[in-house]
This record gives structure tokens, sequence and C-alpha cells, in this order.
């Protein structure tokens, strides 16, 4: 009787031992995933596309949005005035009564009318057209009140959303006029080791009101002819988890309960032997 408990007993222990290296080890052994800096930025491989079948446009403007604009001219009272407003400029009074210009941070929101307000121009119709075509309305309507001017227009409130698996989710700006998904993906330290880069999901809302939802997979090549790799001003991008996210953590909740069970057989059969 002694002996056959014994032969229990080891059996158990190897039972106990293979379900414990199950659980510890096979959650670190994640499955192959793709990574976008090692697997195809580093690739030999090369994907030549002589056109990009989606017209590269410029973006039209839109209420809400924050648009700064910068006057320069022959007179310095008028461009001040019309700086100060268009938000290239601001002027702090001093104790002393002087005043001191800044840089504003942001400039001024295009109204829900879809309008800028000027001095001299007063109310000038900004959404539905592009940046370049503001530019150069806005310095034909100021030349009665500046000789010789010079118009700048930015859009500073213009960003993308990064959500999901990435290594900082933010919204972030465009570093240049026009950016693709790596360079905007640059900003927020890419993607995390649990990023599923097959279900790439991009939310967007057009100029015309209309929303859509698209996808990428960025382990194909073709994601490079997606309309969603430039992402258009206010994109959402969200970027899934995989599946070997939720079976780490299932072993990290089991593991240390793991060693519990083991330790209170461990007594029970002990106790019996």
């Amino acid at each position: 009787m002694a002996l056959r408990l014994k032969e229990n007993s080891s059996i158990f222990y190897q039972f106990v031992l293979f379900i414990f290296v199950s659980i510890t080890v096979l959650p670190s052994c994640s499955a192959y995933k793709f990574n976008l800096v090692n697997n195809y930025l580093d690739s030999t491989n090369t994907v030549q596309i002589k056109e990009y079948p989606f017209a590269i446009q410029e973006n039209i403007l839109k209420p809400s949005e924050v648009v700064r604009v910068t006057f320069a001219g022959e007179s310095p009272d008028v461009t001040r005035m019309l700086n100060q407003y268009g938000g290239a400029e601001r002027s702090t009074e001093l104790a002393d009564g002087n005043l001191q210009r800044q840089k504003a941070i942001s400039g001024q929101q295009i109204d829900k009318d879809g309008y800028l307000e000027f001095p001299y121009m007063g109310r000038i119709k900004a959404a539905g057209i592009t940046k370049s075509e503001l530019q150069e309305y806005l310095k034909k309507a100021v030349e009665p009140y500046l000789k010789n001017p010079l118009v700048l227009v930015e859009i500073t409130s213009r960003g993308v959303t990064f959500l999901g698996e990435v290594k900082q989710p933010s919204t972030v700006s465009f570093p240049k006029e026009r950016a693709n998904l790596f360079e905007m993906m640059a900003q927020v330290g890419y993607t995390t080791e649990f990023a599923d880069l097959t279900r790439v999901k991009v939310y967007r809302e057009n100029a015309n009101g209309s929303r859509e939802l698209g996808a990428m997979n960025l382990n194909d090549t073709s994601f490079l002819t997606s309309p969603y790799f430039y992402p258009l001003p206010n994109d959402v991008v969200y970027i899934p988890s995989s599946k070997d996210k939720a079976t780490r953590a299932l072993g990290d909740l089991i593991v240390p309960f793991t060693g519990i069970f083991i330790g209170l057989l461990s007594l029970a059969i002990a106790f019996l032997n």
C-alpha cells in the first residue's frame, strides 16, 4: 500500500510539474509578430509604385479649425493690427504703459458659419476652401489697406490621434504639410510588442460631413496604395491588441496561484504518506 502511494505521488508530481511548466513557459512564447521597423523597413525587398492611385489634394478648411494668419507690408500700424486678429502676434501692456508684442500660440478659430474676422476687411469666408485659396483671397482683400502685402496662412489645430497599442497614445501634429503613416507614428514611438498590425483602423470625417471607418493590413505591402496611408487632419488611428497580449495576461494572472496550489498539494501528499 505504501509503495502504491509512493508511485502515485511520483506520477502526481510529474503531472503538476508539467502543468506548471505549461503555464509559465507557454504565455511567454508568443507567436511571430510583424514588427513595423524590424521586419518591413529593414527588408531588402523593393516595392515600387509609379503612380499613387489617389489624387493628392490640399485639405479643405472646416469650421472650428484654428488658423494663424501673418500679414506683412509697408504699413507697420496696419500689419500690427491685422496680425493681432490673425493670431500672428499679440500685445501685452506693461506697467510703464508700453506694449510688448509676443507670438500667439494658436490663432483665430473659424466660427460655426465658416468665417474669420479682421480689421478693415471684416468677415472673410474661410471654410470650404483650401489654405492656399484663403491665402490668395486675403492678399487681394487687404491690398486697399496695405501696400505690397504678403500673407502667410498656417493651420495650427490639425493633428492625428493614435490609440491602442502604441507606446505613447496621443494626438500629434503634422511634421510637414503632407506626412505618411510612418512619419506620424514616429511621434508616438511606434507600436508596442502586442500590436496587431493586420487590423489597423482609421476613423475619418470628411469635409462634406460624411464619416468613414477604413482598415489597413500593415503586414501586406498593399497598404502603400491605401487612401489611409497618408493621414488627413483629425484622423483617429486605432491599433488593436493581438491575441498574444490576452495569453500573456492570463499567464501573469495564473502563475502566482500555481505556486500556492502546488505547495498545498505537496503538503496534502506528505500528510497522506
